[in-house]
């Protein structure tokens, strides 16, 4: 939440909308589920959300309205009208510490939103520093560089952010290397230097990993990840993964669509 404010006020944004989906937990029995039922859960919700906006008020201050909303109905599947219907500029979802099947449902709830929203979707992990991105790494991929990179958000982005941008490429042992690699190095430089950005090529088993090593390393306050460059967000989320990367990074993760 407090990130979310920071952005607000830093940046101008006029207005915020503090959103939750529920749903009504279906009868295991052929028993109906009464109307008060659905109607007392959102009244509790709106109420929360009604104290949550009066501390996100007191963050953002006067000049900034603060919104709620509340619908029954599942988040990923329906994020893209609601963005539509509320004309939101970037979704802000935080990544829950918890542990066990908590942390698992809200790890893969944060997830459908990044992929399924067409509008930016910042992900903040709890202990995430609350200041301003001053080095925002971006991730790609070196195929198809110039048909997979949605400009239009990235110049947004940095426009806002006024931040220095590291593009990084990450590889195990050249294996995705191919002849055509030099031309999209080639265009990989044509869409990006008019930002003046650093580069680095990581050597490296796990993309996921290397790319957040690197950022632990380097400085870097903010992460953006375009989904049709890796299959990064799975391996962050992945019940295989040795490290919870998600939860273990305090870095802000960004994905940005075409």
């Amino acid at each position: 939440m407090e990130y979310a404010c920071m952005l607000v006020t830093r940046y101008n944004f006029p207005r915020i909308t503090l959103y939750h989906a529920y749903q009504v937990v279906a009868p295991t029995t052929d028993i109906p589920v009464a109307p008060y039922v659905g109607t007392e859960l959102y009244n509790t919700v709106e109420r929360k959300l009604g104290d949550l906006a009066t501390k996100v008020g007191e963050l953002t201050g006067t000049d900034i309205v603060v919104d709620i909303r509340a619908d029954e109905l599942v988040m990923g599947e329906n994020i893209n009208e609601i963005c539509k219907q509320e004309d939101v500029a970037l979704i802000v979802t935080g990544v829950s510490e918890r542990s066990g099947l908590e942390r698992m449902v809200v790890g893969s709830t944060a997830l459908r939103i990044s992929e399924a929203g067409r509008c930016p979707v910042l992900m903040v992990p709890p202990d995430a520093p609350v200041i301003p991105p001053q080095r925002v790494l971006l991730a790609c991929d070196l195929a198809k560089v110039s048909e997979a990179t949605p400009l239009d958000a990235l110049d947004k982005v940095l426009e806002a952010f006024q931040a220095q941008l590291v593009v990084i490429n990450v590889d195990d042992g050249n294996r995705h290397f191919s002849p055509d690699s030099v031309e999209e190095i080639y265009r990989l430089h044509h869409i990006f230097d008019k930002y003046k950005p650093e580069y680095a090529f990581v050597e490296h088993k796990d993309i996921a990993e290397g790319i957040l090593d690197y950022a632990k390393v380097h400085d870097i306050s903010l992460v953006i990840t375009i989904p049709r460059y890796y299959n990064f967000l799975r391996n962050l989320f992945h019940k295989s993964t040795t490290k919870s990367l998600v939860y273990n990074s305090k870095l802000p993760l960004l994905t940005l669509h075409e």
